[in-house]
């Protein structure tokens, strides 16, 4: 006999089948032109081995063995989106083909899930992507994404005015940018009147109170952040 009589190995996987007789002294020819008891076999596809084995009186009998190949699955996925500000939610598709049961994912980020189709939210930096899928019969396939998710840091909007606080007959207060990480900016000074862009604005009021000035800062990669203050310009009586 042959031990296994039946095998299932996944393609590209390799078997060893032992060939064993109660007689003595048997010798054993494999169909492959094997002449020991054991062979290690990589068949393509699904195929059945026969052996024969001979004792020392010439006594002879042959028997099968059936190797069952299961094909590898495909992994494959895509992403969206690929790019964005901290944080952001990718959402992952599966694209896999085979007769696929386990889906296992790595995010580059440390996280995984056994979800098919996921969703992972990254913070700033670039990310491997790893899915690996498991058929019903055990068979495995890998695909790594290298530098597949990109996610910039947010630029840090801050500013100081000076002076805070004026009078309606000196209302000019110049900003003073503190910001990090950003490369565009805009002013709103809270008197409807206008935006700037520039770094450091200088601006002049045309009328007393308390205005709210807000700045808008981003980066290149289109990230932002805003940071408001109240400045106040005195009545001059």
């Amino acid at each position: 006999n042959v031990t296994p009589e039946v095998d299932d190995i996944c393609e590209g996987s390799s078997t060893t089948l032992t060939a064993s007789s109660p007689g003595s002294g048997v010798g054993y020819i494999w169909d492959t032109g094997a002449g020991s008891a054991s062979i290690t076999v990589s068949p393509l596809t699904t195929t059945t081995y026969s052996v024969t084995g001979t004792d020392a009186q010439g006594c002879s009998g042959t028997t099968t063995a059936t190797v069952n190949v299961d094909p590898l699955p495909v992994a494959n996925f895509s992403a969206d989106p690929l790019i964005g500000c901290d944080p952001t939610t990718v959402h992952f598709t599966d694209l896999s083909t085979g007769n696929i049961s386990i889906w296992d994912w790595e995010f580059g980020d440390g996280d995984i899930s056994g979800l098919q189709h996921p969703s992972h939210t990254y913070t700033s930096g670039t990310y491997n992507v790893t899915l690996t899928v498991t058929t019903v019969a055990g068979c495995q396939s890998s695909l790594t994404m290298s530098n597949y998710v990109t996610i910039s840091p947010n630029p840090v909007a801050a500013f100081t005015a000076n002076p805070a606080v004026v009078s309606q007959d000196e209302p000019t207060i110049s900003f003073i940018n503190q910001s990090t990480q950003a490369t565009l900016y805009n002013w709103s000074f809270g008197d409807n009147a206008g935006n700037d862009y520039a770094e450091n604005p200088i601006y002049t009021y045309s009328g007393s109170g308390s205005f709210v000035v807000t700045l808008w800062a981003e980066n290149d990669a289109g990230c932002t952040d805003s940071a408001s203050m109240t400045v106040n310009v005195k009545p001059t009586y």
